[in-house]
């Protein structure tokens, strides 16, 4: 049986979100001209949001054109990336509680892995470099992609496939908010829910994820729940 894992990364993976955020005003700043003090950084709900679709909700609400949007929105994504690659080697990022220990066991019992998440690819694997996680993630689904977070999956198992040269039997997305099990949903994947983040575990099961975990500390649990 070949099983592939899609995990979500903020909130799920990892915490710590301070020069991500950063990154935004700077690449809002430096592309569309955006004066950062027109943008309430601790306003914004990131959870479950492509950065594609971030960018886009403030633009609007600053009343951009979706034409003007539309022409700078890859050097937008170029700045963001330049920016947190330069910070990132003292970026206030840590692992949540037995993602290593989860992720080396999916390993070796040939178990794939890839990302599917809103950050943009650059900065997505700037966070798994700067955690030694890199390693597990050959593949992945990113803000940059699209701003719709079912497309990423769908994405993200394609290029896996393509990758591994393999068609999958179990296919599974991992996150920790409503928006990751919503997509999961729409993409026609299972889903577990992981109470990391802001929502519950109740508020996770409220929204039908195929199973619920407090975290991600019981490896043989989630091995347990691929297995079925």
């Amino acid at each position: 049986m070949r099983t592939l894992c899609l995990f979500d990364v903020d909130g799920t993976l990892i915490r710590g979100f301070d020069e991500h955020a950063q990154a935004f005003a700077v690449g809002l700043s430096k592309t569309y001209g955006v004066d950062p003090s027109e943008v309430d950084l601790n306003n914004i709900c990131f959870h479950g949001m492509t950065d594609w679709q971030i960018i886009e909700d403030i633009l609007k609400s600053l009343n951009f054109p979706q034409e003007i949007i539309n022409s700078k929105i890859s050097e937008c994504f170029d700045e963001m990336a330049n920016y947190f690659e330069s910070v990132s080697e003292n970026a206030k990022i840590s692992l949540l509680p037995g993602v290593p220990e989860l992720l080396a066991k999916l390993s070796v019992n040939l178990v794939n892995s890839g990302l599917v998440t809103g950050n943009i690819k650059k900065i997505a694997y700037a966070k798994m470099r700067h955690l030694n996680l890199d390693k597990y993630f050959p593949i992945g689904g990113f803000g940059n992609d699209s701003k719709v977070r079912s497309n990423l999956i769908r994405l993200a198992c394609r290029r896996a496939m393509d990758h591994h040269v393999c068609e999958f039997d179990k296919i599974f997305v991992i996150g920790d908010t409503e928006k990751d099990i919503w997509a999961g949903k729409d993409a026609g994947i299972k889903t577990i829910g992981v109470a990391t983040g802001i929502y519950s575990s109740k508020q996770l099961k409220a929204v039908r994820a195929t199973y619920v975990l407090e975290d991600l500390r019981d490896a043989d649990e989630f091995l347990n729940i691929i297995s079925k």
